[in-house]
């Protein structure tokens, strides 16, 4: 008999108490690093931050490319898991850049990112010096009676400064002080004037550096004449010069800004004439309606 030739296929071996199937071997973890708080806008040449942060398990390789224009500092480095690090962001010139992170054997996350860097506004120019002229008791006065003023200068360039009143137009007026003179902590100086001519005058105070205040117009008056006499005593008036007036003298200045003189001798009854430029004489002296007998 000749044997066959036999052959068998085994599909599977007991296992042995204690052993362990051995699989294919766990992927390493990738490192992950997250760019993180970039500012949409900057201003050129002030320096704004962001940061990056290893959110992985590993430690993590990482590097920022960016345009020209813009620096990132530092732009590259190694984080340990959970570490953060810093960026100092740096734009020289107005214009739009993208950040990029790359992360070596892994990934990143909140890349590209963008920024967009202009120039800063100039600042507003200073408010200009200026003197400020203020009357305290009003625009009017009277021929020699003082009228008091302010003169206050805000903005100052540089102190002392020396300011002098002057009359733009109109009749002079003596100030007293004659000069003011602004310093530091004293910004507001007063002073009074007088006028020795009735008018209308424009005043304003006048920098040495040639800074000039607003202007104001004083109105002077011509000073009050003297109280007149009152009239003479008695029952019979004939012994009044002037019949009818409370006045003793033979001329009275004016009294209203581009009047004239009044002359009591000339115009109006006096103890002799109803009216001397007439001719017209009284039949009694003293006024013919005058009971004489009183």
């Amino acid at each position: 008999m000749i044997p066959r030739d036999v052959r068998y296929t085994v599909t599977s071996l007991p296992m042995q108490a204690g052993s362990v199937p051995t699989g294919a071997p766990a992927p390493a973890p990738s490192p992950v690093v997250a760019l993180e708080n970039v500012p949409s806008t900057m201003t050129v040449n002030v320096q704004a931050a962001a940061q990056v942060r290893n959110t992985g398990t590993v430690a993590a390789p990482w590097s920022i490319a960016v345009g020209s224009g813009l620096t990132v500092t530092p732009n590259s480095g190694t984080l340990a898991p959970g570490a953060t690090q810093a960026l100092a962001l740096n734009a020289t010139g107005s214009g739009n850049y993208t950040l990029v992170l790359s992360v070596t054997g892994g990934s990143g996350t909140g890349t590209p990112a963008y920024i967009v860097a202009s120039v800063a506004s100039p600042p507003p120019a200073p408010a200009p010096q200026a003197i400020t002229l203020s009357a305290l008791a009003g625009l009017s006065t009277t021929v020699g009676s003082s009228l008091g003023f302010s003169a206050a200068l805000s903005n100052p360039a540089s102190l002392p400064l020396v300011g002098t009143p002057e009359a733009v137009s109109g009749p002079a007026l003596t100030p007293s002080p004659s000069t003011v003179t602004w310093a530091l902590g004293d910004l507001n100086k007063a002073f009074t004037a007088t006028w020795a001519a009735a008018g209308t005058t424009v005043l304003r105070v006048h920098g040495v550096d040639g800074t000039l205040s607003n202007s104001l117009s004083i109105t002077v008056a011509p000073a009050p004449g003297p109280t007149p006499s009152p009239p003479s005593s008695g029952a019979y008036r004939s012994t009044q010069t002037y019949l009818f007036q409370q006045a003793d003298s033979a001329l009275r200045t004016e009294q209203i800004v581009g009047g004239g003189n009044y002359n009591p001798d000339i115009w109006g009854p006096t103890n002799a004439y109803v009216d001397f430029q007439s001719g017209w004489s009284w039949t009694n002296a003293g006024g013919d309606w005058i009971d004489s007998t009183l």
